[in-house]
C-alpha cells in the first residue's frame, strides 16, 4: 500500500469519527428527557470518537497527512446519512433510533476492518491503535444491538 493510500485510509477513519461525534451529539440532544440512560450512552460514544479522532490526527500529522474535518470520502458520506435518516424517520422511536445507530456503527467498523486487512498497512504501533479502536467500536455496536433487542422484546 502506498503512503498516500495509507494516509487517505487514516483520514477516512478520522472523518468517520467526526461524523460519529456529530451524529451521537445530535441524537443525544433529541433523546426524550425520560431516557437519560440512552442520552448518556450517546454522549459516551461521541466522547470516545473525540479521543479516537485526536489519536488519528496525531498519527496523520506525524506522517505528513492532512488533518481535515471535511467529508471527503464516500464512506464518510454514507456514514453521515444515518444521522439524516434518523432525523427524518424516527423523531421519538427508540428502536428505529437504535437501528440507525447500528447502521452507523457497522459503517465505521467496516472501514476499520478494511484498513486492517492489509498486512503491509503501517507499523505495528498504528496497527495496535486501530485494533484498540476497533475493539471499542465493536463493544459499542454490541451494546446498541442488545438495547435494540430489548426494545423488540418489549413490544
Amino acid at each position: 500500500m502506498k503512503k498516500q493510500e495509507k494516509l487517505n485510509g487514516l483520514q477516512t477513519l478520522a472523518e468517520l469519527h467526526a461524523d460519529r461525534i456529530e451524529g451521537y451529539h445530535k441524537v443525544a440532544s433529541e433523546t426524550q428527557a425520560a431516557d437519560y440512560g440512552l442520552e448518556k450512552l450517546f454522549n459516551h460514544l461521541a466522547e470516545f470518537s473525540k479521543e479516537a479522532k485526536a489519536e488519528l490526527d496525531l498519527v496523520l500529522a506525524s506522517r505528513g497527512g492532512e488533518i481535515s474535518d471535511n467529508d471527503n470520502s464516500i464512506l464518510s458520506g454514507i456514514h453521515k446519512m444515518w444521522i439524516d435518516i434518523k432525523t427524518a424517520l424516527t423523531s421519538k422511536d427508540r428502536e428505529a433510533l437504535l437501528s440507525s445507530c447500528e447502521f452507523g456503527e457497522n459503517i465505521i467498523i467496516g472501514a476499520y476492518e478494511s484498513m486492517l486487512e492489509n498486512e503491509d498497512l503501517i507499523e505495528v504501533k498504528v496497527r495496535l491503535l486501530l485494533h484498540s479502536h476497533l475493539k471499542t467500536l465493536k463493544e459499542s455496536l454490541k451494546t446498541i444491538q442488545e438495547l435494540k433487542e430489548l426494545e423488540e422484546i418489549a413490544e
